[in-house]
This record gives C-alpha cells, sequence and structure tokens, in this order.
C-alpha cells in the first residue's frame, strides 16, 4: 500500500508543485533489526506514557531479540510487524500478537501493540494506514476472530486512529498504566475480523 502526499505552493505568482516523499507500509526483513530497535527505543523514549515496555525494558536486548521478533512476523502465526517507510527510514511501525496460542479457547484473539509513528510524520495518517495494513494482515488469517488493544486514555490521536480503522471502546480499565509515578487511565478496544 502507498501513500503520496503533495503540498502547493504559491510563489511569486507562479505555481509550482512539491510532492512529499512517499511513505509505503509493509513488513521489513529481519536484516533490517538495528532500524526496527531504534524507531521502537525511540518511541518508548518519546512517549512512555504511550506503552506498557519502558526503555529501560527493552534497550537491554540484543541482536538476537530484535531479529527473532522480525522473524516471527514473517510467519504471520503469533506474531505480524508492519512498519511505514519515507526515503529508506523508518518512520512508524505497528505490532500484532497472538498473545493467548498456547490457549486453544482463546488463540482467535490477537493484540494490537507497538504502534508508534516519529513526531515529523504524524498527522498525515500513517499511524491509521498502519492499523488498516496490519488489520488487513488479520482479517486474512482464518484463524484469528477479534483484534483487541489497550490505549492510554489521554493519548486522543490515538484512540483516533484505532476508531477510524474500526475499533470501539467497550471499557476503562481505571489506573491501566504507571509511568513515572503517574496513573493512567486505559481503553480496552476491540474489532472483529473479516
Amino acid at each position: 500500500m502507498m501513500k503520496k502526499f503533495s503540498v502547493f505552493v504559491a510563489a511569486v505568482g507562479v505555481l509550482s508543485v512539491y510532492s512529499a516523499p512517499t511513505v509505503s507500509i509493509g513488513p521489513i526483513s529481519p536484516d533490517r533489526w538495528s532500524e526496527f530497535r531504534d524507531l521502537r527505543l525511540s518511541g518508548l523514549s518519546a512517549s512512555p506514557q504511550a506503552f506498557s515496555a519502558s526503555f529501560d525494558d527493552e534497550v537491554v536486548h540484543q541482536e538476537q531479540y530484535w531479529r527473532s521478533l522480525l522473524e516471527e512476523a514473517a510467519l504471520q502465526r503469533n506474531r505480524w510487524i508492519v512498519c511505514a517507510e519515507s526515503c529508506g527510514r523508518l518512520v512508524g511501525m505497528a505490532c500484532a500478537v497472538r498473545e493467548w496460542h498456547n490457549f486453544s479457547h482463546a488463540d482467535h484473539l490477537v493484540c494490537i501493540e507497538g504502534v508508534y509513528v516519529l513526531s515529523e510524520f504524524r498527522g498525515q495518517g500513517i499511524a491509521t494506514d498502519l492499523i488498516n495494513e496490519l488489520c488487513r494482515q488479520l482479517d486474512a488469517d482464518e484463524t484469528v476472530d477479534q483484534l483487541l488493544l489497550w490505549v492510554n486514555c489521554m493519548q486522543g490521536s490515538a484512540v483516533r486512529a484505532y476508531q477510524n480503522a474500526g475499533f470501539s471502546v467497550v471499557g476503562t480499565l481505571k489506573r491501566g498504566l504507571k509511568c513515572d509515578g503517574v496513573w493512567y487511565d486505559n481503553y480496552l478496544m476491540e474489532r472483529a475480523t473479516k
């Protein structure tokens, strides 16, 4: 899936066209593990209140950890990862995991997690595009029937991106996240597949 953005600029009576770089959405090779790691750590550092994991939790992981996440995602059985790329640079990511794959009564549930877009690329619909591509892949998997996620109630743009992708708020977990000594409530959101 490709999305192209253009901006029109008028200067001295002449209309010129500036085409912003194309942003592509899709999986990435495990060989790009260091770029993936850097993007994930950037998100954990820039928006710690948006994630269950902290920067300190994940900065300790070595190459094999990051590579194995991408290798597992390539199989599309229990983990899925898509990234947004612009001019060869990873600028956003979205992940999903089948948390309860060892439990036959709940292995139809998949959790969306780790959605992040670099601040300079926000406001362009990239987060929604990432979520939609992830949902497209999950909709195609006949073993997945329900998508779930937790989102900080204070992350209004994230809540809207999930709603734009068809998710609905079904509950609120009070004090669902504690970051730097501050408690945050989380919405539980869900979306059926297919």
